[in-house]
């Protein structure tokens, strides 16, 4: 068990050769895993909003956005990889909650913009500029389209809802 999930191996040699170095190998692994599944022909595109390392949030602790303050840089020694993304994170304990329900804390519409996606596209986020929606970290373009999402929330969350599978099959990898 590894961030939570079993990991399996095929042979010894895989196995050795995976335990040299957990971490590091556990985020080759998720960076590789679009990429199998499309080479291998089976469904499952990805949508989201990464800087060139693979790093979510822009290295923001994720938690940090939950406390009801300005989001707090997280430390690369503490990270975790869920669903293809790296988060980083200010604390260890950070770290641990996280794992224990990282679709809780990871951002809603692959870190793209709530109010973008209600209107069936994908737009960039300032990082400072986001709600917690029923839950869910939706994060925004600008202080104007947090307005407008805010302006109806239930509704727009439910237009985002519907139209980001759309927009993960039209613009995902």
């Amino acid at each position: 068990m590894l961030e939570g999930r079993l990991v399996l191996q095929h042979n010894k040699k895989a196995y050795d050769l995976w335990n040299q170095d957990l971490a590091g190998n556990l985020v080759k692994a998720d960076r590789n895993w679009p990429g199998l599944v499309e080479k291998n022909g089976v469904s499952g595109k990805m949508l989201l909003n990464l800087d060139g390392k693979g790093v979510a949030l822009g290295g923001n602790d994720p938690l940090s956005y939950f406390a009801g303050a300005k989001p707090v840089k997280g430390d690369p020694s503490h990270m975790a990889t869920y669903n293809g993304a790296i988060y980083h994170f200010a604390t260890e304990e950070n770290r641990a909650t996280f794992e224990q329900e990282p679709a809780r804390y990871a951002p809603a519409f692959g870190g793209y913009c709530g109010y973008g996606a209600s209107l069936n596209k994908v737009v960039d986020v300032q990082l400072d500029v986001y709600g917690i929606v029923d839950g869910r970290l939706v994060l925004q373009h600008s202080r104007k389209t947090l307005e407008l999402f805010d302006k109806d929330q239930k509704a727009s969350l439910a237009k985002a809802d519907a139209n980001w599978p759309g927009l993960v099959e039209k613009n995902g990898k």
